[in-house]
């Protein structure tokens, strides 16, 4: 039964040396009885032979891989020492590596600036006197307006001159500023007198003295308002911040400097 067992071990595991520790224990209980020991011998002897067989390749192939990495390591050497002497192996040249320079961010605008709450007809500078003539804005969608009407003179046929306000002081306010939300219409009513229109547009507004900040758009234009009294009524005028067809109110490019701000 035990034999078997040694036998299993060769024959189905392959394990010839567990099967060998085996038949040599056999060997000695009964290496004395004349057929069975005869054949523990010889199964002994077999066995023997497969372990040192086994044991023998596996030498041969580590032998084997350590002669690889050796003639591995002398192919490098050799190709180390073709450096300091001519040679048909060319050098491969380093790649050429390229490093993107690094963007420039982009300047923030209005930095510094505080935006200022105004809604549509809010004014800025109100002259010191009578508001008796009308003015209408009417505003395109795009953006929003800083309207400056700057007095030039009183007008040559008007009827009436325009009249100080009770309480006004010396010397006194002429000039008159609002503004006008993106797509909407002032109407307010203006003093007497011929004015030179200047307006500023843009997005954000920062208050009468940065305007709409960086971004601003200024504007004048060289045609008068004229606001005045007839026997009748009181004269003003409407214009229209867009272009419109048969338009017949130009404006051009203002300067920073020559555009008027408290």
């Amino acid at each position: 039964m035990v034999r078997s067992l040694a036998l299993d071990l060769h024959n189905k595991r392959h394990e010839s040396k567990a099967a060998l520790q085996v038949t040599r224990g056999l060997l000695d209980e009964f290496g004395d009885l004349p057929d069975v020991g005869n054949q523990l011998r010889e199964d002994t002897r077999i066995l023997n032979q497969e372990v040192e067989l086994k044991a023998n390749k596996k030498t041969k192939s580590i032998v084997k891989g350590i002669i690889i990495v050796a003639a591995i390591a002398l192919g490098i050497a050799w190709l180390s020492g073709q450096g300091g002497s001519s040679s048909s192996v060319k050098s491969t040249p380093a790649p050429t590596v390229r490093v993107s320079a690094t963007p420039t961010p982009t300047p923030q605008k209005n930095v510094g600036l505080k935006a200022v709450s105004v809604y549509n007809g809010k004014i800025f500078k109100t002259p010191d006197y009578e508001c008796v003539c009308p003015f209408e804005v009417k505003a395109g969608s795009g953006s929003d307006y800083y309207i400056y009407l700057e007095y030039v003179k009183a007008p040559s046929n008007s009827t009436e001159k325009h009249k100080r306000v009770s309480g006004a002081k010396d010397p006194t306010e002429k000039d008159m500023a609002f503004y006008v939300k993106a797509g909407q219409t002032v109407d307010i009513d203006v003093p007497i007198g011929v004015y030179k229109l200047y307006y500023a547009t843009g997005d954000t507004f920062y208050g009468t003295k940065h305007l709409f900040g960086e971004d601003t758009g200024r504007y004048t234009s060289d045609e008068l308002l004229d606001f005045y009294a007839d026997t009748q009524y009181y004269q003003g005028c409407t214009i229209t911040l867009y272009k419109v067809s048969g338009g017949n109110f130009s404006t051009e490019t203002a300067s920073v400097a020559e555009f008027p701000t408290d």
